[in-house]
C-alpha cells in the first residue's frame, strides 16, 4: 500500500465505479429488451403482469449490486487514502473525512461523517478544522439547516498545489528559518 501513489488508488476507484456502470449497462439492456418484447407480442393483461413483475424484480437486483459495489469501492477508497494519509503529513482519521467528503456528489454533514466513519463528535470537529486550514475541505450552508455540511476539494491538481503549499509552510520553511539561523 505504502508504495503505491494517491493517483493510483483514485485510478483503482475509478476503475471500480466503470465496473459497477458496466453492470448497470447490462441490465439496462435487459429492461430495453423486455419493453420492446412487451411492444411486439401479444399484450394481454397476465403476460405484461408477469414482464412488470420481472422487471420490477431485476431493477431491485440492479440497485441493489450498484448500491452494494459502490459501498464497497467507497470503503475500500476511504480506508486506503487514510492510510495514505500519513505520507502527505496527517492523520488516518483526518485522511478518511477528506477521502469520505471526496467521493460525496453532495455535502456531507457532520454527524454523517462521525457515523459513517464511527468516530466521535471531538476528533470530528478537530480534524474537519484541521482539513478547512489546508484549504482542502469547506464548510458549506443549507438553506432551512441547522447543521453544517462540508465538501472537498475534487480537483486533483488543486489538491496537489493545495497539500504542497501547507507541507512548505508548516515542513520546509520552519526548516530553512532554523537553517538560515544556525548559519548565521
Amino acid at each position: 500500500l505504502s508504495m503505491m501513489e494517491p493517483s493510483d488508488f483514485i485510478f483503482i476507484f475509478y476503475i471500480s465505479i466503470h465496473q459497477i456502470y458496466t453492470h448497470f449497462s447490462v441490465y439496462i439492456h435487459q429492461i430495453n429488451m423486455f419493453f420492446s418484447d412487451c411492444i411486439h407480442q401479444s399484450n394481454t393483461f397476465y403476460n405484461f403482469q408477469n414482464k412488470l413483475s420481472f422487471f420490477f424484480e431485476t431493477l431491485k437486483t440492479l440497485l441493489y449490486i450498484c448500491l452494494m459495489k459502490f459501498k464497497e469501492a467507497k470503503n475500500k477508497f476511504v480506508q486506503t487514502w487514510g492510510a495514505l494519509g500519513s505520507q502527505w503529513g496527517i492523520n488516518k482519521t483526518m485522511a478518511q473525512i477528506h477521502a469520505l467528503l471526496m467521493v460525496s456528489h453532495e455535502p456531507v454533514s457532520m454527524e454523517d461523517i462521525m457515523e459513517e466513519l464511527q468516530i466521535s463528535r471531538g476528533n470530528a470537529s478537530m480534524n474537519l478544522r484541521a482539513l478547512m486550514d489546508w484549504g482542502i475541505v469547506y464548510k458549506e450552508y443549507k438553506a432551512g439547516e441547522r447543521r453544517e455540511f462540508f465538501t472537498a476539494e475534487k480537483d486533483l491538481d488543486e489538491l496537489a498545489v493545495k497539500i504542497s503549499r501547507e507541507r512548505s509552510k508548516r515542513e520546509i520553511k520552519p526548516a530553512l528559518k532554523v537553517l538560515k539561523e544556525v548559519s548565521s
